[in-house]
């Protein structure tokens, strides 16, 4: 490597990034072109006599050479800075001693170099100022005080020629410093550029990751809906066993916690509306073990009423959600109820029924309450309700999802009273479009804002 190349590297270090790098270079150059400059007009200042101005510039230059074995941090942030301002008091005064040495010019040039040297801005423009108001005093000063360093013809010419070759080398380092700074933004522009685009694809990974997260999430869910209808009953077997009725279901997600159930055993229908803990995918697994466990009770066990299948479904619901450190705490709500010929039997777990009669009258038969599993306080038997049925009847088991939607003006909850009245303006319309006025009615209710849990409404018309 030449002297150039290892005084232009004084300080680099191989962990610098390649900005920083031409920016050190850069400043090494201008700090050993300042020095020598300043050396080179030692001698013609000593020719001249002026050695107070030679002593001076000796100053200067031992100044600028120091510098170039200054740390990297402090030769980038005060090098140029001390070395300029240093250089616009020395070019001041010997322009003002020696009037015909010319060398004001050179603050101009001092000025035009800070702007494209220096980073701190403020500094920028501080040293700038500073250089052109010294060029104008300068010439001022000129003007009303007679030279007191004369110069021969021989001196003024090697003047001219010395001060010719500094513009020369400023002029230079100037453009370069400028061609460098464009070049610097360009390669930041590119940089941030590449940050962008590198960021951009790490999200545009994650949103692919997500995606395909989601939609492996959502086809699982969507199958457990197929499960879950599979277990549902049928619309067939609606029809067959209560030809006269409607369901109608709307889960708050894919899959429900609430659920509805039928079944028929020696010449007795029963039917049930129930409401597991939570909604989503936990309620829908409830669901299945509470439909399991209903139908064991009734088929496996020797159950006839709506109370003692309860209450072994209860038995049986504990029993599947016992393990061997902890007993899960969920279970249902439910509504239960058999028919056979004019007699209707229900037996609730904190689920109504209501039986609407005539034309404006409205029946509530209130269930136990105590859910389906365990619960804090003495599990007791759950009774059953004998009632007569009439010709004309309509019977409804709800859930609590629409008593409990937020809706409307006030954005208050349906609550009760406004669900029996809405049954009895539903009882007055033909089953088949019960169902349609009971879900137009919850959906003008509920408007734009989010269903909040799962709604099964089961209506018979006797």
């Amino acid at each position: 490597m030449s002297l150039w190349g290892k005084i232009s590297n004084l300080s680099v270090k191989q962990n610098m990034g390649s900005s920083e790098i031409r920016s050190l270079q850069l400043t090494n150059r201008l700090i050993l072109i300042a020095g020598i400059l300043a050396s080179s007009y030692i001698p013609i200042l000593l020719w001249i006599g002026a050695y107070w101005m030679a002593l001076q510039l000796t100053c200067l230059s031992l100044i600028a050479f120091t510098f170039l074995f200054f740390p990297q941090k402090t030769k980038l942030t005060k090098a140029t800075p001390i070395i300029a301002t240093a250089a616009i008091y020395h070019m001041t005064s010997v322009s003002i001693v020696i009037p015909e040495s010319q060398l004001e010019l050179y603050l101009i040039l001092i000025a035009l170099i800070q702007l494209a040297a220096i980073k701190n801005q403020p500094l920028s423009f501080l040293i700038f100022a500073l250089s052109i108001i010294s060029f104008f005093i300068s010439i001022y000063v000129q003007t009303i005080i007679p030279p007191i360093v004369t110069m021969n013809s021989p001196q003024q010419i090697v003047m001219i020629i010395f001060n010719v070759l500094g513009v020369f080398l400023g002029g230079f380092y100037l453009v370069f410093q400028v061609k460098l700074t464009n070049n610097k933004y360009k390669e930041d522009i590119l940089k941030e550029r590449q940050e962008v685009i590198n960021k951009n694809k790490r999200i545009e990974r994650q949103v692919e990751i997500i995606e395909d997260a989601h939609k492996e999430i959502t086809d699982s869910i969507n199958y457990s809906k197929r499960i879950q209808n599979a277990i549902l009953p049928s619309s067939n077997k609606m029809k067959t066993l209560l030809p006269n009725s409607f369901v109608l279901y709307k889960p708050k997600d894919i899959v429900a916690g609430d659920f509805y159930w039928i079944e028929e055993k020696n010449n007795t229908i029963y039917f049930a509306v129930g409401d597991c803990t939570g909604h989503g995918v936990p309620g829908a697994m409830m669901s299945v073990i509470c439909t399991n466990a209903l139908n064991r009770a009734l088929n496996e066990f020797n159950t006839i009423l709506p109370s003692q299948i309860l209450n072994k479904t209860r038995d049986l619901v504990i029993s599947s959600l016992e393990t061997n450190q902890n007993n899960v705490k969920d279970g249902m709500d439910i509504a239960l109820c058999s028919v056979e010929d004019n007699i209707l039997n229900y037996a609730g777990a904190n689920i109504r029924l209501y039986i609407v009669r005539g034309k404006n009258e409205i029946l509530e038969f209130k269930p136990d309450k105590q859910p389906i599993g365990q619960y804090i306080k003495n599990q007791i038997p759950f009774n059953n309700n004998k009632i007569e049925i009439h010709k004309g009847d309509f019977i409804y088991i709800v859930t609590d999802g629409y008593i409990d939607q937020f809706g409307g003006d006030k954005l208050k909850k349906f609550k009760t009273p406004q669900l029996k009245s809405t049954l009895i303006k539903a009882s007055k319309l033909p089953i088949e479009k019960q169902n349609e006025f009971l879900d137009e009615t919850f959906e003008n209710w509920k408007g734009e804002l989010e269903q909040i849990d799962d709604v099964c409404i089961m209506g018979i018309s006797v």
